[in-house]
Formats: C-alpha cells, sequence, structure tokens
C-alpha cells in the first residue's frame, strides 16, 4: 500500500472476505527504519549472485534487488509504505479487529524495533 486511504481499501476487502474469528497476518516496518542509513550489500543466494540496496523517500522505503542470472541482469524494485502505531489502530478500529502485535525480536506489543508481525482477528 502506498497510503493509509490505500491500506484502509485492503483492509476493508480483507474483512469483507474473512468470517468471524478469520485472521489476516502481515507485517510492516518500524517507522523508525526512517532514521537509518541506506544500505546495500551483495552476494550469493542459491547459486545466483545479487545486490540489494535499501533506500527511503518521504515514508517509504525502497528496496531494490539485482539477480545476475543467466545474460541480463534481473532488476527488482518493492517499495514499502511506513505506517506508525496510531495508523495502524485506526485501520484496525477495536470494533472490527483484534490485534496481535510482535516484533522481530520477539516481544509483544508495538515498540521500537525492525519490524512489526501483525496478527488482526475479526471480531464481528
Amino acid at each position: 500500500c502506498t497510503s493509509l486511504d490505500q491500506l484502509k481499501q485492503v483492509v476493508n476487502q480483507v474483512y469483507t472476505h474473512l468470517v468471524r474469528g478469520g485472521t489476516f497476518t502481515f507485517d510492516v516496518h518500524h517507522p523508525q527504519r526512517m532514521d537509518e542509513e541506506g544500505y546495500s550489500e551483495s552476494g550469493v543466494l542459491a547459486g545466483i549472485d545479487y545486490e540489494y540496496m535499501l533506500q527511503k523517500e518521504d515514508n517509504h522505503l525502497i528496496h531494490t534487488f539485482v539477480w545476475y542470472e543467466n545474460d541480463y541482469p534481473t532488476l527488482e524494485t518493492i517499495t514499502q509504505t511506513l505506517f506508525d502505531e496510531s495508523e495502524l489502530r485506526e485501520v484496525f478500529n477495536d470494533q472490527c479487529w483484534e490485534l496481535t502485535v510482535m516484533g522481530d525480536d520477539w516481544i509483544e506489543g508495538f515498540h521500537p524495533c525492525e519490524k512489526w508481525m501483525i496478527h488482526a482477528r475479526r471480531k464481528a
């Protein structure tokens, strides 16, 4: 999702397709990732050479992968929008959703870490 409105639309669609008690599980990067410097690395994964770059723009993380397989490199770019706790709670309102949040450090709840894993259970 590239905006809070778009995230609301996606979550509303998920809600309409879930039965009561159904779950939607996903992860999001913590907003403090925007405080970090850009990052790059290269290596070999499953026998394929690659380069990875992380850039920041506004409230977006831009992940760029270059895979060197065959004669021409393959470029893949993923843009992630960062949402803070209040925005996520606005989208997943208490009347409709029960949230369980776990950091990638295995500490429960919204707190500073690299990623939040969110398990949203439909209530009504």
